[in-house]
């Protein structure tokens, strides 16, 4: 995972899966906002800890992105822009 945040990394590494989104926030590092799930909610939404699965810097498509809002909407965790 090239340009990761080395303090991102050690928090893959040491935190249960279903806890890395809280973690993140609890600790609100200055790199948070550059990682996807946090780019495709609304401010103030809450983040499903499976959106972890996102902070792996694989290519994405605009296609993605859509998907992932359309299901954050069907899960109730993403209001309809």
């Amino acid at each position: 995972m090239n340009d990761v945040p080395q303090e991102l990394l050690d928090i893959l590494v040491t935190t249960p899966l279903e806890d890395v989104i809280a973690k993140i926030e609890e600790l609100n590092p200055p790199w948070k906002n550059d990682l996807i799930p946090w780019q495709v909610v609304q401010p103030g939404e809450k983040i499903p800890w499976q959106a972890v699965y996102g902070l792996m810097k694989d290519a994405l498509t605009q296609d993605d992105i859509e998907w992932a809002k359309r299901e954050l909407i069907k899960l109730g965790l993403m209001k309809d822009a």
